[in-house]
């Protein structure tokens, strides 16, 4: 970019809830952008872009605008000048994949926080920008960070070269915690999420293939950095599916772990619940209350924990494990969103739409201790014994495992 060159301008929508102003902050701090901030409450919208550092009095762009993420011609409006636009609203499950396309059709790339694998085919005109615009989904927290776990630990990974990525024949198994209050949006994704369409419950990747109901639920398991015992229910995300098969794992599991009864009675209780009306509205007031109740007079905190065992090139076995660690979701979702946005803007994002997990640089994990300094990541790398039982000994879940303080 020339000295005379204006910066790129970021829209972000849904820009001023937790999320999206996480997201904000994040660019801002950064640098190097312009930012236009979108909202269903244009005034809202406004004031928060007035309140961030970039705003400029007589810079419309770095103002903000009324935008509904689901209507399509409002999109296109609000994306008008963007280099891309960073979605942040939702409910995610209930949007459409014409938001991409009104995105694609104004020239610019796409990301967003959630919206994994519910883009309707592309044909026609919108299929054409697929060859020439990117997309990146599910780039937050889970969807997102979490999948890229595999690849953080795989023996060959680097940064500057994701394709020597490799678990051939290596064994992985993750967990998500969280404890916290939901936002009414989060609420809806989350109870959403988990009744259907991305991921398979009580299932793992095992020998190149989605293997159903054959991981039990586990009740008093313990992760390092957290004081109570958790139930570890487990649920294979596609988006791990996806990486296994692409790394080549032999064997992986996830588990979603809950701290307290509340919350994981809310989600069992609502599994078929339909995907509108008053009855989803219901359900979902119930899982706040949920969440509420479990949260109540503890500190939140927001967990993501992954071991690899596998081959090490020199002989034996080596067993690796990260583990972050943060306080805030939404915040860690955010920064997540805004390194995607950096990644598209620098070219390093190839054309057509794309699952964050598989494409976002791991260097993802500098944004995260750059923006978010109350995040700790840790990892442990060990051989493990010649006499260790294979099949217990890389799953996380079978085992109470220590991890020590160290540098990912």
């Amino acid at each position: 970019m020339s000295a005379d060159e204006a910066p790129p301008l970021i829209g972000i929508i849904g820009g001023y809830g937790e999320v999206g102003a996480a997201a904000a902050r994040c660019l801002a701090e950064a640098g190097g952008f312009r930012l236009r901030i979108g909202g269903r409450d244009g005034d809202a919208a406004r004031l928060f872009a007035r309140a961030l550092t970039f705003a400029r009095p007589e810079d419309d762009d770095g103002h903000g605008r009324a935008v509904d993420a689901a209507d399509a011609s409002a999109v296109a409006r609000f994306s008008e000048g963007c280099r891309a636009v960073l979605n942040c609203a939702g409910p995610s499950w209930l949007l459409p994949g014409a938001t991409l396309r009104a995105v694609w059709e104004q020239g610019a790339d796409y990301a967003d926080v959630a919206g994994t694998g519910d883009v309707p085919h592309l044909t026609g005109t919108a299929g054409d920008l697929a060859e020439r615009r990117a997309a990146v989904l599910g780039a937050g927290l889970s969807p997102g960070l979490s999948g890229m776990l595999p690849r953080l630990l795989t023996a060959r990974t680097d940064e500057k070269s994701s394709g020597e990525e490799t678990g051939e024949g290596a064994r992985f198994s993750g967990c998500y915690a969280g404890l916290g209050p939901f936002t009414r949006t989060g609420a809806t994704d989350y109870l959403l999420s988990s009744r259907s369409g991305y991921g398979t419950p009580l299932g793992e990747w095992r020998d190149g293939r989605v293997v159903r109901g054959s991981v039990p639920r586990r009740e008093g398991c313990r992760i390092p950095g957290l004081p109570r015992p958790l139930t570890a229910v487990p649920y294979l995300p596609d988006e791990l599916a996806q990486q296994a098969s692409r790394l080549g794992l032999a064997r992986a599991r996830w588990y979603n772990a809950f701290d307290g009864e509340r919350l994981l009675e809310s989600l069992e209780r609502h599994r078929d619940v339909p995907a509108e009306g008053p009855e989803l509205d219901a359900a979902v007031s119930d899982v706040l209350r949920g969440a509420a109740v479990d949260a109540a007079g503890h500190s939140p905190y927001h967990v993501l924990w992954g071991r690899l065992e596998g081959p090490e090139a020199e002989g034996g076995r080596v067993r690796r494990s990260v583990l972050v660690h943060g306080t805030d979701g939404s915040a860690l979702t955010g920064v997540v969103g805004a390194a995607a946005v950096d990644a598209l803007v620098r070219g390093r994002i190839p054309a057509g739409v794309h699952e964050a997990a598989t494409v976002l640089p791991c260097t993802v994990l500098e944004w995260v201790r750059g923006h978010l300094p109350a995040t700790v990541v840790t990892r442990t790398h060990e051989a493990v014994p010649a006499d260790a039982d294979g099949d217990a000994s890389w799953d996380l879940m079978d085992e109470e495992l220590a991890l020590e303080e160290g540098e990912l």
